[in-house]
């Protein structure tokens, strides 16, 4: 049963990570998840880890599984009830996105026999590559200039992706060669609004800017709104994750 469960939950899982900026899915009905009861907590619903739950939600469900999609606002309190009230309710298999990868363990521990499958704040991953891609495309549309003003929106503090992301893209920078001033740095929590707001606080210092680098799309997205808004067009903004919206902006050429 639980060989059944992990080859299942991989595969919904991979076809929701394959959901982002069109990326083709293979089918899985081959596989039977009959009368299986799956629990997807996410730590916080944002575009990215949403898509990725309706994705996994829409072909587990297409395969006889019953999924039920909880947000947990970020909330370790939330997650911790949520994960127990799983137990008690005696689902087959819960889905993870941690609310702080610290409690990985209690996690676990909560979970007990019920196999546990965490997704995008994973205990072991390794989260310096996507920054070390945003410095190689900040450098290449700068590759002309000795100085670069960067301001920085970074993702929560608790979650594993955010200081990886962006200490390798710091550490990338700072490595070309180039002068690069970091104009700016704080935590937007991976929301649109609040980077959006940040960003327009941040434009009545008058410091100068030359790129927006964010830990995701939604508040890359967020940043492109605020430039808008203020008529600005000479700033770079760099995103990650190919959140539907992201992909739309690119293609859109904002």
């Amino acid at each position: 049963m639980k060989r059944l469960v992990s080859l299942f939950i991989c595969l919904a899982l991979a076809i929701g990570c394959m959901s982002g900026c069109g990326g083709k899915t293979n089918s899985s009905s081959d596989i039977s998840a009959s009368g299986m009861k799956i629990l997807f907590s996410l730590s916080q619903a944002d575009d990215f880890r949403s898509a990725v739950a309706n994705k996994a939600k829409e072909t587990a469900e297409k395969a006889g599984a019953t999924v039920d999609i909880v947000d947990e606002e970020n909330s370790i309190e939330n997650q911790v009830s949520d994960i127990k009230k799983a137990v008690s309710e005696k689902y087959d298999v819960i889905i993870c996105g941690l609310v702080d990868i610290d409690t990985a363990f209690e996690i676990e521990a909560i979970a007990g026999d019920i196999p546990i499958v965490f997704f995008n704040t994973c205990p072991d991953s390794d989260r310096l590559e996507a920054g070390k891609y945003q410095a190689e495309a900040v450098l290449k549309d700068f590759q002309s200039s000795d100085e670069i003003n960067v301001a920085i929106f970074k993702g929560a503090a608790s979650h594993a992706a955010t200081e990886p992301r962006t200490q390798a893209l710091k550490d990338e920078l700072n490595a070309s060669g180039k002068t690069v001033n970091f104009v700016f740095e704080d935590h937007a929590d991976w929301d649109k609004e609040k980077a959006k707001d940040m960003f327009k606080q941040f434009l009545k210092t008058n410091q100068k800017c030359d790129a927006v680098v964010c830990n995701n799309d939604t508040m890359a997205t967020g940043i492109i709104e605020a430039c808008k808004e203020e008529d600005l067009s000479d700033i770079k903004i760099y995103g990650i994750d190919a959140t539907a919206e992201g992909c739309a902006a690119i293609e859109a050429g904002t």
